[in-house]
């Protein structure tokens, strides 16, 4: 996946990330459900933070869409499998 500019919009649990706003190689907005491995979560800030960033650095995308946000059935298949707070 080529890098591109994100907003973190979202609260996390167990370091499960909802990152949107972007756009993929299609040029289309994005959102990315992320597990951010424990030992990179500052440079994972600082990387949203800069705007420009490839996800796959950072940990496991567990799952991903086209749109602004993500589906409710998503979020909610996130929030029972994974534990995500919004």
């Amino acid at each position: 996946m080529p890098a591109f500019a994100q907003n973190l919009s979202t609260a996390r649990n167990d370091n499960l990330y909802l990152v949107n706003g972007g756009s993929d190689y299609t040029d289309q907005p994005a959102w990315y459900f992320i597990r951010v491995e424990n030992v990179k979560v500052r440079a994972f800030f600082r990387a949203v933070e800069a705007g420009n960033i490839k996800l796959e650095d950072f940990g496991e995308i567990v799952e991903s869409g086209y749109g602004e946000e993500p589906p409710d059935a998503i979020i909610a298949s996130m929030r029972a499998n994974y534990g995500f707070v919004a």
